[in-house]
């Protein structure tokens, strides 16, 4: 009975490992801000199409898929030590907007993400500071993490899964990229905003054009969802939906290390009749009517660090495993030992011993006939005189 519930506590755990074989701890929440690599900001307009480079830009945007060799590192904070940007809104030029304001929207992201609607974002108006803290929190992958099959992790690191638009694998960029494939294959196009590899002088994909929108509406669902390419029903939104490694989309599993970018924003108007003369000269001479600024900063000296740790590995394996059949049937590591010597080499010696004895007993056994054949006459001799005696005293004593 105890070794039947044993091996059933044995099976569970060992299910229970399995599901959950990777586990995120924090590190410390005091990491030196040097260690973070700034975030990266991109500054997009609500502006989808300026009046008057519309036509000439369309054939001659060119995206770059270079990544940065190493993000800049800085070892201040505070505004004061900002990356700090003048955002002209060129209101008079806008001619498709896809919303009811003028104004430009900021991403704060990573050096490597390709950036799009899905990233965090902040909305600056016109003639506007807007002042963005931002608190960075670093996971790191320990390194035998790696010994753990994709499937159990459930992550890639940043050289483990290829790219073709991309120096660097990251997940956005790996859902950017699938979604640039879907574009191509339900249309023959990829939209503008997307990467077009010029290194060999002939674009990789045809850039949309207005005859192409019709199509790009029809799959816009399947493209831009946060699961490319897969339906979700209407009767399963209210139950969780819980993602295996075979069912990400194209195959994209998230980052084993990244590093995460939230922020705390705040703003005021824009003007420079309340500066001190220090500050009234910081733009030069830009009229600053149209014009925003967005500055960019870490919020403190020091951020969080996260650690991905391997949950079970053959240590913990022997002192769960060995706990359990110690506390239920008295399984010990000596008892193993003794398992294996009493199975191995006392079986063994006992085998030898027994050939051994066999050879001897069969040698002794034709000398002790040999001698009882011997011994035979003496001994009947011996017991006719010892007769032979008792009948004279016999006969003396009669007398």
């Amino acid at each position: 009975m105890y070794l039947i519930t044993a091996l059933v506590l044995v099976i569970v755990s060992k299910k229970s490992f399995d599901e959950n074989p990777t586990s995120l701890v924090t590190d410390t929440i005091h990491h030196p801000i040097w260690n973070f690599p700034f975030p990266a900001v991109t500054i997009c307009s609500f502006n989808k199409i300026s009046k008057t480079k519309a036509i000439k830009t369309a054939h001659s945007i060119m995206y770059s898929r270079k990544a940065p060799k190493k993000p800049r590192h800085v070892s201040a904070c505070g505004f004061q030590t900002s990356l700090e940007a003048i955002v002209d809104t060129k209101s008079e030029d806008y001619f498709s907007s896809d919303t009811l304001a003028y104004g430009n929207t900021v991403f704060i992201h990573s050096s490597y993400d390709y950036p799009d609607w899905r990233l965090q974002s902040y909305v600056v108006g016109v003639q506007i500071m807007a002042l963005i803290g931002t608190n960075p929190s670093l996971t790191h992958s320990m390194p035998d993490i790696r010994s753990l099959s994709i499937h159990k992790r459930k992550c890639y690191f940043r050289d483990e899964f290829p790219l073709k638009n991309f120096q660097f694998y990251t997940y956005q960029n790996c859902l950017t990229e699938c979604r640039m494939n879907l574009a191509e294959e339900y249309c023959g196009c990829i939209p503008l905003i997307y990467i077009n590899d010029y290194d060999s002088g002939v674009p990789s994909y045809r850039i949309c054009s207005i005859s192409d929108l019709q199509c790009l509406n029809e799959h816009k669902r399947l493209i831009r969802s946060s699961m490319p390419r897969k339906k979700t029903e209407e009767e399963n939104r209210s139950s969780d939906f819980v993602w295996e490694a075979q069912d990400y989309p194209c195959k994209c599993l998230p980052d084993c290390e990244f590093v995460d970018y939230v922020f705390e924003a705040s703003q005021g108007t824009l003007t420079r009749n309340f500066s001190n003369n220090n500050q009234k000269n910081l733009y030069g001479d830009i009229a600053l009517i149209n014009h925003s600024v967005v500055r960019v900063y870490f919020n403190d000296l020091v951020g969080t660090r996260n650690r991905r740790n391997v949950t079970y590995n053959w240590q913990t394996y022997l002192a769960f495993y060995g706990g359990i059949l110690g506390l239920l049937v008295g399984f010990s590591f000596i008892s193993a030992i003794e398992f294996i010597y009493f199975f191995t080499v006392k079986l063994w010696i006992d085998i030898w011993k027994g050939c051994k004895t066999s050879e001897n007993q069969g040698g002794k056994a034709g000398l002790i006939i040999s001698n009882s054949a011997y011994h035979v006459k003496p001994r009947r001799g011996l017991k006719n005189k010892i007769e032979n005696v008792g009948n004279e005293r016999q006969k003396w004593f009669l007398n």
